[in-house]
């Protein structure tokens, strides 16, 4: 439980700081890669968007893997599942359809892998109270047993 916690906050801090520069210049950082102005212009917007939901998507990593330590592969599926699949297909068609700007589904594709990933982190820390919480349960000779729930 603790190492999970301490992975959370390493993560989210760690992923703030990476996309800080992406933020505070995101037309430079695509710079790097073409100098075509039009393209930077069209793809600032996008790494804006997805430098600040980056470290919200980090949550949904770490709940998948969580899950899949425990050997649990199924439940360790769902959150990149919920996020691919089924939130950022939803908030890009939902930032489109408001907006009718490119810039319009980007912002609903970040806001949608924020939703997740903070479904993500609820699920999670829900998931460590049940499995990490003890209780005594006495035996048929009355003796007490630590049992997981």
């Amino acid at each position: 439980r603790s190492i999970t916690w301490t992975a959370v906050r390493f993560s989210l801090v760690l992923q703030g700081v990476l996309a800080l520069p992406l933020v505070l210049s995101p037309g430079r950082a695509l710079g790097l890669f073409t100098p075509e102005a039009a393209v930077v212009e069209a793809g600032r917007p996008l790494v804006l968007w997805a430098a600040l939901a980056r470290p919200v998507l980090s949550l949904a990593m770490i709940t998948a893997f969580w899950f899949q330590g425990r050997g649990q592969g199924l439940a360790g599926m769902v959150p990149n599942t919920l996020l691919r699949i089924g939130l950022e297909p939803l908030g890009l068609w939902l930032g489109l359809r408001w907006t009718a700007e490119l810039a319009g589904g980007w912002r609903g594709m970040a806001r949608a892998d924020a939703v997740g990933g903070l479904l993500c982190l609820g699920w999670l820390a829900w998931r460590l109270r049940v499995y990490t919480g003890r209780r005594a349960a006495r035996g048929p000779d009355g003796a007490t047993a630590s049992v997981e729930p």
